[in-house]
């Protein structure tokens, strides 16, 4: 009993860390709303200076609203002259500092973000009332974390606000790696706890699947995750302009599916619609397809501590695991030719886990016996 413990004990100590990391930093900034300071005869630069922001984040911000705002000057030119005029820079910054603003409210979002995943780690070790816990923290990540809190977990914005810092889109360094380094370290304390129970879009993608009657596809893993490196790609191409000639243009806000829980989205309703009905057919077709998270997470997926593992003893390749699982993850870990990196995402629905016959399938720390993939059946 006590071995076992400890072997929970390592990944709820991370997963503890990691949101106390985060609610530390954010109430120790929480400073309410800064106020903005604008003037006419000012430039853009001064108006960043002035207001503790990135000039290019602040021609960014402007550009949702003026198409031309990355061709004006930032120096040598007064706001007055300039065609959003002192009123739409100023309304430019007040979003910025809502934005960047942290109140009490908010905080209390990361110690019930690391409930819930300490609650899926120890169910998905346990394997008691699995079922229940698993509907329940989807719940909660649509109810709670999703329209409750707005989509404050949000790991995807966490990954390219760090990304947009390099290009000069952002400030506050040390909030950007923060979070990231928090994120991940919740996924390497668990593989994809974060993605699988606590993300408010993946858990309101897992329960369209779930419940939809529409016979499931799982697409080739080599397929999806190409496309998402190449999204990703593109992404670095045109925000650092490597090529195109095209800078400081960030894709994902055009493709960023948590606004929905703050109703704030850059695109029209009908790609939003289209999205979730890909859902009812295929598993978190956003996850495998887009979220630079889930790439992120994908890589840090082979050094997590807690994860799908198998017992080369107990395993008879019933293929039950494999039927169950809503990607490809099980049938490369069953069915695979034993390595163990470049394996298909897995976001830790524990489906695997609870149809397994024998026990063969577990989530857990490293133990004799048990492999992320078995080897060729002899």
């Amino acid at each position: 009993m006590t071995q076992s413990i400890g072997r929970r004990a390592v990944p709820i100590v991370l997963v503890v860390s990691a949101c106390v990391m985060m609610a530390a930093y954010y109430a120790v900034t929480a400073t309410g709303e800064p106020e903005v300071i604008t003037n006419p005869n000012w430039a853009l630069q001064r108006h960043a200076n002035e207001n503790n922001v990135p000039v290019g984040k602040l021609i960014h911000m402007l550009s949702h609203d003026y198409a031309d705002a990355r061709q004006w000057p930032v120096t040598g030119v007064h706001v007055a002259d300039l065609p959003a005029g002192e009123a739409g820079v100023r309304e430019a910054l007040e979003h910025l500092a809502e934005e960047s603003s942290v109140d009490w409210y908010t905080l209390a979002v990361f110690p019930l973000f690391g409930v819930a995943c300490v609650i899926g780690l120890l169910a998905l070790h346990s394997r008691r009332d699995f079922s229940r816990w698993r509907w329940a923290l989807l719940a909660a990540g649509v109810l709670v974390f999703g329209l409750w809190f707005g989509g404050q977990t949000n790991p995807m914005e966490s990954f390219v606000k760090a990304i947009k810092y390099l290009a000069g889109l952002e400030g506050q360094p040390v909030d950007r790696a923060l979070t990231l380094l928090a994120f991940t370290l919740l996924a390497i304390a668990g593989n994809k706890l974060i993605c699988g129970w606590g993300c408010p879009l993946g858990s309101l993608q897992d329960v369209i699947h779930r419940f939809s009657p529409a016979k499931k596809w799982k697409p080739p893993f080599w397929l999806t995750n190409a496309l998402r490196v190449l999204l990703f790609g593109l992404v670095l191409c045109f925000l650092f302009g490597w090529i195109f000639g095209i800078d400081k243009l960030v894709l994902y806000h055009y493709a960023n599916l948590f606004k929905v829980f703050n109703w704030t989205i850059a695109f029209p309703w009908w790609v939003l619609i289209f999205a979730f009905l890909l859902c009812l057919f295929w598993y978190r077709p956003y996850c495998h397809l887009i979220c630079p998270f889930g790439l992120w997470s994908w890589v840090a997926e082979h050094f997590s501590l807690a994860r799908v593992r198998v017992s080369t003893d107990l395993c008879v390749r019933c293929q039950k695991c494999v039927r169950e699982c809503p990607s490809r993850a099980a049938d490369a870990r069953i069915n695979s030719d034993g390595r163990a990196v470049g394996l298909p995402d897995c976001f830790a629905c524990g489906a695997c886990v609870e149809v397994c016959p024998t026990k063969a399938v577990i989530f857990d720390m490293p133990r004799d016996g048990y492999v992320s993939s078995l080897p060729p059946k002899q």
